[in-house]
């Protein structure tokens, strides 16, 4: 159902991928990857398709230390944000921060969200391409969940010039992109 979901979502049969997402979770509700692509979809689409709670139980059920642990917190803080839901965007931080390994990557950009690292700092300790096309499009999202679009979309352009289309970032940038740029028409 993960796989199908996802193939869906790329031929942008958004509710396909949603149900096959549920679907997923319903049959093994300690799926990570089910609830992380549930999650990560709501960021991608956007509207009714936002699930803090898939995050949140990606999240727990890693208990911050699985592979997915800081990126789940992660997708959750936006998802969190994106929805108005201030309290539990804060609380995703704080749990990554006590939970998350703070040597591994992307720990760097909990800090740089959680204003202990400046932009600067977390681009230094982006080293390798991989690394900055997390960075440059997490730092995209926060400006432009602060309404700085035009700032976003340079971050978000980095990514598409990264070009590493294998990485969720690169999808997120290329939706926000389009996104952004239509809202400035």
């Amino acid at each position: 159902f993960i796989a199908r979901g996802n193939c869906y979502s790329s031929k942008k049969e958004f509710d396909k991928a949603i149900a096959d997402y549920d679907a997923a979770i319903r049959i093994d509700p300690k799926s990570v990857s089910a609830h992380d692509a549930r999650c990560l979809l709501g960021l991608i689409v956007r509207g009714q398709y936002f699930s803090v709670a898939s995050a949140r139980s990606a999240f727990d059920l890693e208990e911050g230390r699985g592979d997915h642990g800081i990126y789940s917190a992660l997708f959750g803080y936006f998802s969190a944000r994106f929805t108005g839901q201030t309290d539990e965007a804060k609380r995703f931080l704080t749990d990554a921060k006590i939970k998350c390994d703070a040597s591994a990557w992307p720990y760097p950009i909990v800090k740089h969200l959680l204003k202990e690292i400046d932009e600067t700092a977390l681009l230094n300790l982006a080293v390798d391409d991989e690394k900055k096309t997390e960075a440059y499009c997490y730092i995209g999202l926060d400006l432009e969940d602060q309404g700085e679009n035009e700032a976003a979309i340079k971050y978000f352009r980095r990514v598409k010039d990264l070009n590493i289309r294998s990485f969720t970032e690169y999808e997120i940038a290329i939706a926000e992109i389009d996104r952004l740029t239509n809202i400035n028409k």
